[in-house]
């Protein structure tokens, strides 16, 4: 029992490091930063542009997602979430 579980564990180990390094399923790049107004940590700059901090939080946190959800098939090359629509007054 002991030789077959030495064998299935050596083969494992070989097989895992045979297969290539994965590149990034996701990969993040802003277009125009400085005119995000919302990516900020303080709200009294909303004319500077966004936080470097708060945009390499936001690429990481779409990269893990990313990983976790797509499947290498969705290829979006444009995000564009617009401008808010306000809603009618009652």
């Amino acid at each position: 029992m002991r030789p077959a579980l030495l064998l299935a564990l050596t083969l494992l180990a070989a097989n895992s490091m045979a297969q290539p390094a994965a590149e990034a399923p996701v990969t993040v790049d802003y277009i125009h930063p400085e005119k995000f107004r919302d990516a900020r940590l303080d709200s009294s700059g909303y004319n500077r542009g966004a936080d470097a901090y708060v945009m390499k939080q936001l690429a990481a946190e779409l990269q893990k997602l990313g990983g976790r959800y797509l499947n290498g098939s969705a290829r979006p090359s444009k995000v564009d979430t617009g401008r808010p629509r306000r809603r009618p007054a009652c």
